[in-house]
Order: C-alpha cells, then sequence, then structure tokens
C-alpha cells in the first residue's frame, strides 16, 4: 500500500458520531422501549476507536515514529483514570448499599474490569443462576475489555505487516473478513461468545481500520474526490451514512428477522460512511460538528462509564422500578459525573509530560484496586456489615447450602451422556427401587428430603437438574440456547426424555418452575425478562403465546410416553415467587410475600394441564406456605435463596409427603 505521512487531523464530527453513539446506550439503558436498538452504539463505538487508533497507528508506521511502550502508555494514561474513578465510586457505593452476596459479585466484576478481560468473566456467568443484567453494575465494561484485548495484538499485527511490505488495507480487510465468520459461525449455534469473544467482534473495530487505511491512500486524500462505492461523491456518502444510522430510530420485529438483522447492521455500516465522508461535508460541519454533540462526544468515555452504575444501584437498592423521573434524574447525575471526572481528573492524566510516571501510578492504582477485590471476594463480601437488615436474618438471606454443595453423581459414566450433565445427585445404587427425579434447577433445591428417603428406605436416587430447562419432551427455548443446551431444540429434549425413560425407573419425580415458562420471568408481578418461553417449532422464536401452546400440548404428551413405559409420576409443583428476591431488598420480608390468590392466578395455566391428566400424583408446596398470603419466612428467617428457590431447611419440612407419595408410587 502507498501511505504517505499525513497526521492525523482533529474531526469535530467524530466527536459528534461519538456523541450519538453514547446517547443510544444512555436511552436505551434508561427507557429501552423508546430506543430499542440503542444498545448498538456500542458497536458504533468500536467502528470509531478501530479508526481512530489506525489512523495513529498507520502514521507512526510510515513515519518511522512507531513505538509499542509509546502506544500503550497513551492508551494506559487515556483509559485507566476514568476506569480507576467509577470502579473506586462502585467499590465504596457497594460497601454502604449493597448485601454479602451482591457485594461479593460486584468484588468479582471489578476484578475482571481492572484486568480487562470483563468480556470473559460475563461469558463464563451466563447461565440460568447468572444474576440478571441489571443487578450488574459493571456489565457494560464488557466492551471496554473486547477492546483492549484487541489493542493488545492489532499494533503487533499492523507492524509485522508493514515489516513485511504487505498492503495494510488488504491485511485488515483479511482479518475483519475472518473475524466476522467467527462471528456468524458463534451466532449460528446460539453461543454466548458471538457477543463477549474478542475475535467475534474484531471485525467491527477492523472496519474502522480498513477506513482509515483507505484514507491514507493518495488518491483518497482529494478533497472533491470520490471514496469507492460506485463512485459516490462525499456529500452522497454522507447523506447515505446517516439514512442507515437513522436505523437506530427501528424496532426490530420476530415476525421479520431479515429486517431485524438490516437493521441491526446499518447503524455500524452508516458510521463506517460518515467516518469515510470526512469531515468537509455538510453533514461533518452542520450536524455531526455541532458543538453540543461535539461536547456529549469528548464527555462519551466518562458518561459510558458512569451511566450504568448508577442505574444498575437504583434498580438493586430499590425493589420497586425506578419511576421515569428519578431515572431521568440519573441520567442527568450520569452527565454531570462525566463531565466533572473528564475535565478535572482525566485530562490532567493525560497531558503531556512525566508520562513514565503516570503510567506506574495508574498501574499501581489498578493493582490495588483489583487486589482489594480479591480481598473482599475473599470475605464473601463481608456479610457481617450491618445493611439495613439485621446481621442474623442477612446470613440467613445469603445462605447457599445447596447451590454451595458440590454435586455427588458417583457413577454417571453408566449414564447416558445427555443425562451426565445434569446428574447431581446418585445414591444407592444397585437397589431393589430406582426413583429418577427429572427438572429444571428446582430439582436441586429438593435434594435435601429425597436423599433423606432415599437412604431411610434405601431406595436408587437419581436427580438430574437441567436449570432453564423444564422436564418436557419436544420443547425447546429461543433464547440464551447456548446456556442451555438440553433444550436447544425439541429433539434435544425429547432425547433426554428417552434417556430418562431407558433408566428404568420405578418412579419419575418432575420438578420446575413453570410460572416461567408460562408467563416469562415475573417480579413483582411485572415482565422482569421476557426470557425462557418455549416453542414445538424447530426454527420460530418462542413467544408467551407459543409457550402456553407448547405447555398445553407437551406436558400431556411427556407424562403418557413415561407411564408408556410403566413409570408412574409425581410431580412437585413450584413455591410462590416472591415479589422480589430475598438477597437485594431493603424491605421487610412480609413485603416481599404474595397473596394467595396472586400465587394461584400465576400457576393456574399449568396446574390446569396437569389437573386434567387422570390419576397424577401432586405435591404442592403452596398448601402449606399459603394462607391468605403465602410466607416468605419461618420465625422470623427467610426460607428462600432467592424469590423462587426455597432453602434446604424449608423443603425437608415436606419431608412427609414427598415420603408418603412415593411409598405408594413404589409399591
Amino acid at each position: 500500500m502507498s501511505i504517505r505521512s499525513q497526521k492525523p487531523q482533529y474531526r469535530a464530527d467524530i466527536d459528534g458520531l461519538r456523541a450519538i453513539a453514547v446517547l443510544a446506550i444512555l436511552v436505551y439503558h434508561a427507557f429501552p422501549e423508546a430506543l430499542p436498538l440503542g444498545f448498538l452504539g456500542v458497536d458504533l463505538f468500536f467502528v470509531i476507536s478501530g479508526y481512530l487508533i489506525s489512523s495513529i497507528l498507520f502514521e507512526q508506521l510510515h513515519s518511522g515514529s512507531f513505538s509499542l511502550a509509546e502506544f500503550y502508555s497513551r492508551r494506559i494514561r487515556r483509559i485507566f483514570p476514568s476506569l480507576f474513578l467509577v470502579l473506586l465510586a462502585c467499590g465504596v457505593g457497594g460497601w454502604f448499599l449493597l448485601l454479602a452476596s451482591e457485594y461479593d459479585q460486584l468484588a468479582n466484576q471489578t476484578l475482571a474490569a481492572a484486568l480487562f478481560v470483563a468480556n470473559f468473566a460475563f461469558w463464563s456467568d451466563v447461565g440460568y443462576f447468572d444474576p440478571a443484567a441489571e443487578s450488574k453494575p459493571l456489565l457494560h465494561l464488557w466492551s471496554l475489555g473486547v477492546e483492549e484485548q484487541f489493542y493488545i495484538f492489532f499494533p503487533l499485527l499492523l507492524w509485522v505487516a508493514y515489516r513485511r511490505k504487505l498492503q495494510l488495507g488488504r491485511v485488515v480487510a483479511v482479518c475483519g473478513a475472518l473475524s466476522f465468520s467467527s462471528q456468524v459461525y458463534l451466532a449460528a449455534s446460539s453461543s454466548p461468545g458471538s457477543f463477549y469473544a474478542p475475535w467475534a467482534r474484531a471485525w467491527e473495530l477492523m472496519l474502522g481500520a480498513w477506513v482509515a487505511a483507505m484514507h491514507m491512500r493518495n488518491s483518497s486524500l482529494e478533497p472533491q474526490g470520490r471514496w469507492g462505492l460506485a463512485g459516490l461523491s462525499r456529500e452522497k456518502l454522507s447523506w447515505l451514512g446517516v439514512l442507515l444510522l437513522a436505523a437506530l430510530l427501528g424496532r426490530p420485529s420476530p415476525s421479520y428477522p431479515l429486517l431485524s438483522v438490516a437493521l441491526a447492521a446499518a447503524p455500524w455500516l452508516g458510521a463506517a460512511l460518515l467516518i469515510a465522508a470526512g469531515p468537509d461535508t455538510a453533514v461533518a460541519r452542520h450536524l455531526l460538528g455541532r458543538p453540543g454533540l461535539v461536547w456529549f462526544g469528548l464527555i462519551s468515555y466518562a458518561l459510558y462509564l458512569w451511566h450504568w452504575p448508577l442505574l444498575v444501584f437504583a434498580r438493586v437498592v430499590s425493589p420497586e422500578p425506578p419511576s421515569v423521573a428519578f431515572t431521568s434524574g440519573l441520567v442527568v447525575l450520569s452527565v454531570l459525573l462525566a463531565w466533572v471526572t473528564t475535565r478535572f481528573f482525566e485530562r490532567p492524566w493525560r497531558q503531556a509530560g512525566r508520562a513514565a510516571q503516570k503510567v506506574l501510578a495508574l498501574g499501581i492504582l489498578m493493582a490495588a484496586l483489583a487486589a482489594a477485590a480479591v480481598i473482599v471476594s475473599a470475605h464473601l463480601g463481608y456479610p457481617e456489615r450491618q445493611i439495613i437488615k439485621s446481621s442474623g436474618e442477612l446470613a440467613s438471606a445469603n445462605n447457599r447450602e445447596m447451590r454451595l454443595a458440590p454435586p455427588s453423581c458417583p457413577g454417571d459414566e453408566s449414564l447416558p451422556e445427555t443425562l451426565r450433565a445434569g446428574c447431581i445427585v446418585h445414591l444407592n445404587p444397585g437397589a431393589k427401587k430406582r426413583v429418577v427425579v427429572w427438572g429444571d434447577s428446582h430439582a436441586e433445591i429438593w435434594r435435601l428430603p429425597l436423599v433423606s428417603f432415599a437412604n431411610t428406605h434405601n431406595v436408587e436416587l437419581i436427580v438430574l437438574s437441567f436449570p432453564g430447562c423444564p422436564p418436557l419432551a419436544g420443547v425447546r427455548r429461543s433464547d440464551f440456547a447456548g446456556a442451555t443446551a438440553h433444550c436447544v431444540s425439541s429433539e434435544a429434549s425429547t432425547q433426554v426424555m428417552r434417556d430418562v425413560i431407558s433408566l428404568r425407573p420405578d418412579a419419575v419425580v418432575m420438578v420446575a418452575r413453570w410460572p416461567l415458562y408460562a408467563h416469562g420471568w415475573m417480579r413483582n408481578g411485572r415482565l422482569y425478562h421476557p426470557t425462557h418461553f418455549l416453542t414445538t417449532d424447530p426454527f420460530g422464536d418462542a413467544t408467551e403465546a407459543t409457550s402456553e401452546r407448547a405447555l398445553a400440548s407437551q406436558i400431556p404428551v411427556t407424562v403418557s410416553a413415561l407411564r408408556s413405559g410403566q413409570i408412574p409420576v409425581l410431580v412437585i409443583f413450584p413455591p410462590p415467587s416472591l415479589r422480589d428476591t430475598v438477597t437485594n431488598t431493603r424491605k421487610d420480608l412480609v413485603d416481599l410475600e404474595i397473596t394467595r390468590s396472586e400465587h394461584e392466578a400465576m400457576s393456574r395455566s399449568y396446574r390446569e394441564v396437569f389437573g386434567a391428566i387422570e390419576g397424577l400424583s401432586f405435591i404442592d408446596p403452596s398448601e402449606r406456605l399459603c394462607q391468605e398470603r403465602c410466607t416468605a419466612s419461618l420465625q422470623g428467617e427467610p426460607i428462600y435463596v432467592d424469590d423462587n428457590h426455597l432453602q434446604g431447611r424449608a423443603t425437608l419440612g415436606f419431608y412427609d409427603d414427598i415420603e408418603r407419595r412415593l411409598l405408594r408410587l413404589l409399591q
């Protein structure tokens, strides 16, 4: 590639583009219904960053001034100051506001963010028991991890390519194509890696880098020249970019998947075209270059860092969703904090002079923060802190004995392969009678009484827990499929049933959080996450309507298939779901309780389906837990782990019911 020395000029229009990116993210996080595609602002940031950093690298390579040490020094002085301040503020605020489990999670997130591996940390957390996004104050830093991991290797790649006299534009294009192919592959397999993996996201940064490479070509530097793409002029190119960027205002539709993909792809392509068109177009001067937008662009990094923790802390501390007015106030506060951080904290570190000392100081500060996070995590979030609740209640609320107890499944190599990953208990192999418990995460919470029964009556017990997947054949989830492989397809869930039958059990216990699949993830009577819906369609999206039909058809099909193998079935219904989880609410336990009528309304649909099956045996925890209200406590302490999983000591109270019904089935 022919490159000539030209120091990258400051472009106000790019700061305007940064402003659009961060404001789209801000609106999406604060008011998601107002801008459903606002999350694509992160993709815009990737394209912009790829262009700006690559422009500098290309110029330095040509002039012979390229230095990895200088490059990383500038990155550290650019990224570390504001990040350190926000992480420190979250740690201090969490000490006074968060319960032990929440503070422990924050410490782990802080460590990952300080090491710039947040994307890998959140990727590894994907799963049913993973806290909801709204409870992770540092979730947004996954993108910072991707970007910094990219810049560890990208300068080296360019340096090697330049030394070997390769055409840099082609090198960037090939690497970008490989990265894009990786994302397509991971997305097709429903892997969370398509979102978090740096090699799957690198192509967006490469797109910006490719634009920078094209700008460095001699022929592309003519002020009125044409810029490829069917010979469009820069003015037309810029207006096309605006049109594509306007797709941020669109709304994805499950009914038109191709249209949704086009809406998602248009903004980053529009950003690339606007950057490519240059700073001299009418769009750049009179739209993107407007002082108001440029101002937001200049504080965009700090604004991105501040806004999400403020919103999360507000949502975690208050069990009631924050009002529009309160959320708007948080948005204003985040803008103010971003300006103060940029003006008085970030800029002094970025100024020339004593760069080596500044890098050393920032490194020490970040290392100290990481060490503090390790200490907090080692102490499990310091549960002795007084956070509104009493210390005794707090210790009980953070009881995780069921979750932390290691699975014990000896001899699982004798199980069918599809069942091995879900086996958490295997007792008394070779006993005359065998009971198989098949369920989602709720199979786990009944472990204590079931183990007690198996040991008392010398019964072989196999407990299979597939979090997020109901014990049904022929159903699939269309969301988070990579984390729920056992219901990734209707065939997969059917195979699980076949393998359960192949064990030839003397009884099967079906356990699941049925309201989750019937109505989605509810919290405080409202839809918290539109997830866990089911469908029998091998390819279509699952919705509440498809889930209702799937439950109505597949519950009888599954029970009938088990019975056809001469296997009696016991169904344990889920306990009533609380208004909020006991571990992140500042209200009294009684305020978490729902009424019996509310529980009956939420459970009516699946209870009617099960009730229509003749001769089916049930255990319904609500019969003991609900009078006019459904209790959340016993002797003043929580009996739940979160908002729907009972603690082990609470399930032991149902031992007599379990024993009586299982003995009847095993006769």
